[in-house]
């Protein structure tokens, strides 16, 4: 079975969304099939958890986030509690901010991809 690649991302200002692309434009030149979804899409809980569900264990997903006040946009903290648990799934995830050096974000979203059984990637 093939890797199943998700790139799910909030973006207000665009600047995830940039870096979200660039992960997709990645593995489009090693033929790596990829879906690159935006949280702020009015049909995206559907499209996505229909997608995750027939992923199976080949799954990664990087998600990412702008850091506000230090921490990750409620919406992403949200769609990590709800999703189902991924026994081997991977999760990598993103952040981007401006005029900061320290926030616990990357920690916040790994912790609380880890209660959902997702993986580290390696």
């Amino acid at each position: 079975m093939d890797m199943h690649i998700f790139i799910v991302f909030s973006s207000p200002a665009g600047s995830t969304r940039k870096v979200a692309e660039v992960i997709k434009e990645g593995f489009n030149r090693r033929n790596v099939k990829t879906e690159m979804l935006d949280l702020a899409r009015a049909d995206f809980r559907s499209d996505f958890f229909k997608a995750l569900e027939t992923s199976g264990e080949q799954t990664c997903l990087f998600l990412g986030s702008p850091v506000y006040s230090d921490v990750a946009v409620p919406p992403i903290m949200s769609l990590i509690e709800a999703l189902p648990q991924m026994d081997g799934a991977l999760a990598a995830p993103f952040v981007t901010w401006g005029q900061t050096c320290s926030n616990v974000a990357l920690w916040q979203m790994a912790t609380a991809f880890t209660e959902r059984a997702f993986a580290e990637p390696r």
